[in-house]
């Protein structure tokens, strides 16, 4: 009888025991695969092996409204309006995004400048002379007052009568002592294209009158770029003009000289940067040819809107 209460000690023993690996066993590592996650009832966690990154600093984005003049400018280093360099004071930091939200634009750019107001001509004696129109804006009867003027005080003795056709919009330059020569393949700041005769390889010869192939322009170029060095510092492309220098604006002249153009982007472009410090805005009125437009040192404006990068 005690041998088997003792043998039933011993099971109980031995059973206890075999619990109590198995108990120790289940807390036990097993080796894990790094690529993988381990899966617990609560749900996902991360691998432990795999170190957890650095947690990221919280920023925001702060919208700031920057208006510039020429006015502002430096009239002994920038003279003219045109064309000046504006300190920002205090400088913008951590700037993301610059978007042009308007321009305030003189119309005050003469049509006919200094680089486009000469007509070469041989006269009826077949001496070439030069015409040289005096810049401005003009009227299309003043204009032909002008033209005839500058022709007949080039040196010749000849008369000329210049008319134009209301319906087609044509000059016709006609020489009353006779046959003449229009020189349209020297297109050295010639006027060709604003009074209609195309620049071409060319020249009119062989008769009394021309009457211009293309219409008279008196109103000048039909727009305008804004080029800035905010386009140095860009992330990404910006608009480009035929391939050439970047722009920040095209802005279309749609009023009479002496107006205002007041202009708004239909969409507004993001100049996207990395963390642009803005010290400093230069800006330049050009034409198409990317040529300075002289505003005649009438002032002009632009707003700009600024998202810049600051911690939380």
């Amino acid at each position: 009888m005690d041998i088997e209460r003792i043998q039933r000690v011993e099971d109980k023993i031995q059973k206890r025991e075999t619990k109590e690996n198995i108990r120790n066993e289940s807390h036990i590592s097993t080796p894990v695969d790094p690529s993988r996650p381990i899966i617990f009832e609560q749900g996902l966690k991360i691998n432990p092996l795999i170190p957890i990154p650095p947690r990221q600093k919280q920023t925001r984005e702060k919208k700031v409204l920057l208006h510039i003049s020429s006015s502002d400018r430096n009239t002994i280093v920038n003279a003219e309006s045109h064309e000046y360099t504006l300190k920002i004071t205090p400088a913008r930091t951590n700037v993301k995004f610059i978007e042009l939200v308007s321009v305030e634009l003189p119309f005050t750019f003469y049509p006919i400048r200094d680089i486009e107001n000469i007509i070469y001509f041989d006269d009826s004696g077949g001496t070439p002379r030069t015409a040289i129109i005096t810049p401005g804006s003009y009227s299309i009867k003043n204009f032909l007052v002008e033209l005839k003027t500058e022709m007949e005080a080039s040196g010749t003795s000849d008369t000329f009568t210049i008319t134009k056709n209301d319906n087609t919009k044509r000059l016709t330059i006609t020489n009353d002592a006779g046959v003449f020569e229009l020189t349209t393949s020297n297109n050295t700041n010639a006027i060709w294209k604003i009074i209609g005769y195309d620049f071409g390889l060319v020249d009119l010869t062989g008769s009394a009158s021309y009457e211009a192939p293309s219409i008279w322009n008196m109103s000048g170029r039909q727009h305008v770029y804004i080029v800035s060095d905010l386009t140095d510092s860009l992330n990404d492309d910006i608009i480009e003009s035929s391939g050439q220098r970047p722009i920040i604006a095209k802005v279309p002249v749609s009023v009479s000289f002496k107006e205002t153009i007041h202009f708004e982007p239909f969409e507004r472009i993001k100049l996207g940067f990395s963390a642009l410090i803005l010290s400093s805005i230069k800006v330049t009125i050009v034409d198409p040819d990317f040529i300075p437009h002289d505003l005649h040192k009438v002032d002009f404006s632009m707003s700009f809107l600024l998202t810049e990068i600051r911690p939380q």
